[in-house]
């Protein structure tokens, strides 16, 4: 450590005492062994030395890419992220978007956590911490899409009798993102929708 870090000592006379300043540099941690020699110049016995213990604790590294969905349903259940291992972390900081649940896995290199159903698209991030109190490594995070579960579908009101062979269907409109599809009860006749897609449509052969 000592090559490539910053070692000065200040010493004011007549104190009996100094101060020793010591950086690691950056990215550099371990042990150091620094032995500091004082010389009065002018005794017989000129020189004292002493001797220090220096342990460096590092940072946790960078947190990468994690594996995972990027793109859920509102109220879809749990969803499982993965980081990769975190040099010299002893643990993992998860945050979610709003409106999400963490399961399970806070603190770990696992996540699961569930969209609720009026959970908002966002960011889903992580960072490496340890246990040495040295501070918290850079965090990395994923942007993640809810798409918004589908409308309530609704076929209008009830029709009948009618007259003659055709009928109109009026449902609500779904909701941005949606399709709501139109189906038949099987059995005689066997009517036909006009398109089975949209809102409002006919059929006929009744």
């Amino acid at each position: 450590l000592i090559p490539n870090a910053n070692l000065t000592v200040s010493y004011t006379n007549p104190n009996s005492y100094a101060y020793v300043y010591y950086t690691a540099a950056t990215g550099q941690y371990g042990t150091s062994v620094i032995t500091v020699t004082a010389n009065d110049n002018f005794t017989s016995t000129n020189t004292t030395s002493t001797t220090f213990t220096v342990t460096v604790l590092p940072f946790p590294s960078a947190a990468t890419a994690f594996t995972g969905s990027t793109t859920v349903c509102a109220g879809g259940g749990n969803y499982v992220y993965t980081e990769p291992a975190i040099s010299n972390a002893t643990g993992y900081t998860w945050s979610v978007p709003a409106g999400w649940t963490i399961v399970s896995g806070q603190g770990t290199a696992t996540l699961t956590a569930s969209p609720g159903a009026s959970a908002t698209s966002g960011n889903i991030t992580v960072y490496g911490t340890n246990s040495n109190a040295c501070g918290t490594g850079t965090s990395y995070s994923t942007p993640i899409t809810v798409n918004a579960q589908p409308t309530t579908p609704n076929a209008g009101t009830d029709q009948g009798p009618i007259c003659g062979s055709t009928a109109f269907l009026n449902g609500n409109t779904p909701g941005s993102g949606n399709t709501g599809t139109w189906t038949l009860i099987p059995g005689p006749p066997a009517p036909t929708i006009g398109n089975a897609n949209a809102n409002s449509t006919s059929v006929t052969g009744l």
